[in-house]
């Protein structure tokens, strides 16, 4: 019915349905409930009392399910063979989720290895974080290919799972290349071979390389011009002498010999060989290329 003007509009409310009662339970359990609230009440006109008129209303309300969200950042990671990516991997809790979260690594390509910061984390609605590391190799049977991989963490914690997932590109280690030349000197017994070395960068390398010599013939010293090289991507280069002997106990003897040239630096390793053709004093002598 209307109320007449001036008169001021009051409601009773008398009672809630049981259905609200034990949804508001569920809820504080923290399951996920949809609850339709009946009103039941009266509706009048006046001050003090007044004709009033039974109201029946209902409101709708859902409760929110804890659960938890990770993220991985960056979403890819380039490195060379041999070096570490690093991620860090974000954990947050929604709607009041409290759980302890263990996270599993999937996906990774040959020859890499991953290690977490924490196995087990509770998150917090700020996000707690930890980091991912994912070794590669360079060396040995499980070199870890050139490509790119999708590497994926699945976390399970309250009964739940997330998944997350990021990329990595693994390239060319640095390194560098060694040549000779010529690959072959013929000199006669006392006197010396001259070769030249080229050590070239490779893929950014910028290491400092160390020449040796191993495998010539008795009677025969080799020395480089330098005893370090810092190689460039357009090659570096240094002498090699190889002086043999004629007489002594340490004659150098006739023929051809094949020896090999080593440089070493930090993480890397390079090899050639070339050959030392040794003739009789007064014979003629050419360098074979």
């Amino acid at each position: 019915m209307g109320c007449r003007r001036g008169d001021r509009k009051s409601i009773r409310t008398m009672r809630t349905t049981t259905t609200h009662r034990t949804a508001v339970l569920l809820a504080a359990a923290g399951v996920s409930v949809g609850v339709s609230v009946i009103v039941y009440g009266s509706i009048g006109c006046g001050a003090a009392g007044g004709t009033y008129s039974p109201l029946v209303g209902s409101v709708a309300r859902t409760v929110p399910t804890p659960s938890f969200s990770v993220t991985l950042s960056p979403p890819s990671a380039t490195v060379a063979q041999g070096a570490t990516a690093t991620y860090t991997v974000t954990f947050t809790s929604i709607n009041g989720f409290s759980g302890s979260i263990t996270p599993v690594l999937s996906g990774l390509p040959l020859g890499a290895a991953g290690s977490f910061g924490s196995v087990n984390i509770v998150p917090t609605a700020s996000g707690v974080s930890t980091t991912l590391g994912i070794a590669t190799s360079a060396v040995g049977d499980s070199v870890t290919p050139i490509g790119s991989s999708t590497i994926s963490i699945t976390c399970t914690g309250g009964g739940l799972t997330q998944t997350a997932g990021a990329r990595l590109t693994v390239k060319s280690a640095p390194s560098f290349a060694l040549s000779v030349s010529p690959g072959n000197v013929t000199v006669v017994q006392g006197s010396s071979a001259h070769y030249t070395v080229t050590f070239t960068a490779l893929s950014g390398f910028t290491g400092v390389i160390t020449p040796a010599v191993s495998g010539l013939p008795t009677g025969a010293m080799g020395q480089f011009g330098a005893s370090s090289i810092t190689p460039t991507g357009a090659g570096a280069t240094t002498t090699l002498t190889v002086a043999t002997t004629e007489s002594g106990e340490s004659v150098t003897p006739l023929g051809t010999s094949t020896f090999t040239i080593t440089g070493t630096a930090a993480g890397a390793t390079q090899n050639a060989t070339a050959q030392l053709t040794v003739q009789a004093p007064g014979s003629l002598v050419g360098t074979i290329q």
